[in-house]
């Protein structure tokens, strides 16, 4: 039976050896690709297999491994990214700027021209710069470096 172990270490900044394909049970978030904003995953045991589900969807546990043990997260902050599409960490104006450009009236495909995307994508970052004038908890400086990583 696995054991929630190695991410309740990670949790706290220990993180044990890892091994290809060998998950552990666990919260963890993954980004989908270079860019995006993190999506939840949760790792279980189920009748001596482990299981994945990735942003809601069945994933095998095996291959995102790799990709999800640097990144465990709490029980409650998986749940709450579930429930509400945001992270506790994460600016709203980081994961507006990641979000597909919006289409113009009457058309039915995003811009090509990739200085278009880019500009939407810096608009919509910065957007969120304001909300940032004064920092009084650890939450809203997560957010606010989040923001300053996304526009960097």
């Amino acid at each position: 039976m696995a054991t929630y172990s190695y991410w309740q270490n990670a949790l706290n900044g220990e993180f044990g050896a890892v091994h290809e394909g060998e998950a552990c049970p666990g919260f963890y978030r993954k980004r989908p690709h270079r860019g995006a904003t993190y999506l939840p995953v949760a790792i279980w045991e189920q009748d001596g297999t482990m299981v994945a589900v990735v942003a809601g969807k069945a994933a095998d546990a095996g291959e995102i491994w790799s990709y999800v043990c640097q990144n465990p997260i709490t029980e409650a902050q998986y749940h709450e990214r579930v429930k509400t599409g945001r992270w506790h960490d994460e600016s709203e104006a980081v994961t507006a700027s990641l979000a597909p450009p919006r289409h113009r009236i009457g058309g039915n495909n995003p811009p090509d021209d990739p200085a278009e995307i880019l500009k939407s994508q810096i608009d919509a970052a910065s957007a969120g710069v304001a909300d940032y004038a004064e920092i009084k908890d650890d939450e809203t400086a997560a957010k606010a470096q989040s923001l300053r990583a996304r526009l960097n």
